[in-house]
C-alpha cells in the first residue's frame, strides 16, 4: 500500500503559493574578486578580533581589538552591549553584564572594565587604522588588510553588520581589505609543513590554540580579543611557518565584497528558517513543485 504524506495532502495550492511568497529567494554566495600580489603595493597588515555577547546574527560586539604587524601599536575597546551576555559566551570569553549600584556594567573575568558605546568604538577604529597608514610612510599605493582567523564566517559579518553601511563606506575609503588566515593554515597543514607535524606523524588541528602550542610549546589565554590577536600575530609574522605577503593576500577581498557576503549570510539564515517552517514538498503532494 502506498504511503501518503498527510500534512502535504492537507496543504492547498493557495497555501503553498503563500508560503512561496514568504520564503526569501535563495541566492548564490558572491564570488570575491581576485587581487594578485603586487610588489609595488604596500600592505599594511592589521590583525583584529572581536568578542561578542552571543553567537549568530544577533551577536553584539563587546570587545574590538587590533594590532599592527610590528606588535607595537594596539587598539582595544570594551563595549557595553544592549543585551546581556549569554551564559555560553561568558564561559568562553569571561565577559558578563551586571548591575553596579543600578548601572549596567561590563565585567571581564569578574572585574569591571571601562566601556565606550558601540558608535564611539566604530569611530575610534577607523581613526586607529588611519594612524597605522600614516606610520607606513610610503609613496606607493597602500592597502590596509584586516586579518583574522576564520574571520570570514563570523568576525567580518558581525563587525560590518554592527557598523552598518556607514562603516563599510569609511573602510572602503581607507582602502581596507579583509583576509582570513584559515585558508592559509589549511594549505600549510595539507602540505604537511614540518612545523605543524606532531611527533606521531599527524598534523595539528586548524584552531589557533593548537597551532600556537605546537609552534611555541606554550599555551596562551584564548578567547580574549587582545590575547587572541597577539597570538595570531606571532603565528603569522614571527614563527617558523614563514608566511609570506602573497600567501596572506591570496584570499584578500574588498570591504564591499565583505558587506555583500554578510548580506548573503543573513539572507541564507532567513531562507533556512523559512523553509524549515514550510510544508514539506514531496512526490506524494499533488501540488509538489516537482510536478508543476
Amino acid at each position: 500500500m502506498q504511503e501518503f504524506d498527510i500534512i502535504n495532502l492537507k496543504t492547498s495550492s493557495e497555501e503553498l503559493k503563500n508560503f512561496e511568497t514568504c520564503i526569501p529567494e535563495l541566492t548564490i554566495r558572491p564570488v570575491a574578486e581576485k587581487f594578485p600580489y603586487d610588489r609595488n603595493t604596500v600592505y599594511n597588515f592589521i590583525i583584529y578580533d572581536i568578542e561578542t555577547n552571543t553567537s549568530g546574527k544577533t551577536a553584539e560586539i563587546c570587545q574590538l581589538s587590533a594590532v599592527d604587524q610590528s606588535g607595537l601599536h594596539c587598539f582595544n575597546d570594551y563595549i557595553l552591549p544592549l543585551g546581556d551576555v549569554d551564559i555560553h559566551a561568558t564561559r568562553v570569553n569571561g565577559l558578563s553584564v551586571r548591575k553596579v549600584r543600578g548601572v549596567r556594567t561590563l565585567f571581564k573575568d569578574n572585574q569591571p572594565v571601562e566601556t565606550v558605546s558601540l558608535g564611539k568604538s566604530l569611530e575610534n577604529f577607523p581613526t586607529y587604522l588611519v594612524k597605522t597608514v600614516r606610520r607606513v610612510k610610503s609613496d606607493n599605493n597602500i592597502y590596509t588588510v584586516l586579518i583574522g582567523h576564520n574571520s570570514r564566517v563570523f568576525d567580518n559579518p558581525t563587525l560590518l553588520r554592527q557598523g552598518g553601511h556607514q562603516l563599510c563606506e569609511k573602510l572602503s575609503c581607507l582602502n581596507v581589505f579583509f583576509s582570513d588566515t584559515l585558508p592559509v593554515m589549511k594549505n600549510l597543514i595539507k602540505r604537511k609543513h614540518p612545523s605543524l607535524v606532531l611527533p606521531d606523524g599527524s598534523t595539528v588541528k586548524l584552531n589557533q590554540q593548537s597551532s600556537y602550542q605546537t609552534l611555541f610549546h606554550e599555551p596562551f589565554p584564548a578567547h580574549d580579543a587582545m590575547e587572541d590577536l597577539r597570538a595570531l600575530r606571532r603565528i603569522v609574522f614571527d614563527s617558523r611557518l614563514n608566511i609570506s605577503e602573497d600567501m596572506l593576500t591570496e584570499n584578500m577581498s574588498t570591504t564591499q565584497y565583505a558587506e555583500n557576503d554578510m548580506k548573503y549570510l543573513d539572507r541564507r539564515q532567513l531562507w533556512k528558517l523559512a523553509t524549515s517552517k514550510a510544508p514539506r514538498v514531496t512526490k506524494n503532494n499533488p501540488y509538489s513543485s516537482q510536478d508543476r
